[in-house]
C-alpha cells in the first residue's frame, strides 16, 4: 500500500512540473485533483468538529440550552 502511494504522488509530482513546459493538460488534472482533495478534506473537518458536535449532538441529547 506504502508503494502505490509514493507512485501517487511521484506521478502527480512531475504532472506539476509539467507546467514548466506551458499550461497543459497534466497540470490542469494535478490542480483539479489538489483542488477536489482540499475542499473534500475541508467538508469532513467541519461536519465532524463543528456541525456534529455542536449542532447535531446537543439537540439529540436535549442540553442545547
Amino acid at each position: 500500500m506504502e508503494l502505490m502511494w509514493t507512485i501517487t504522488g511521484l506521478i502527480l509530482t512531475l504532472m506539476i512540473f509539467s507546467y514548466l513546459f506551458g499550461d497543459n493538460l497534466l497540470f490542469r488534472i494535478a490542480t483539479y485533483i489538489f483542488v477536489g482533495v482540499a475542499s473534500g478534506y475541508v467538508v469532513t473537518m467541519v461536519v465532524y468538529q463543528v456541525i456534529l458536535p455542536r449542532l447535531i449532538w446537543p439537540l439529540l441529547k436535549g442540553d442545547w440550552i
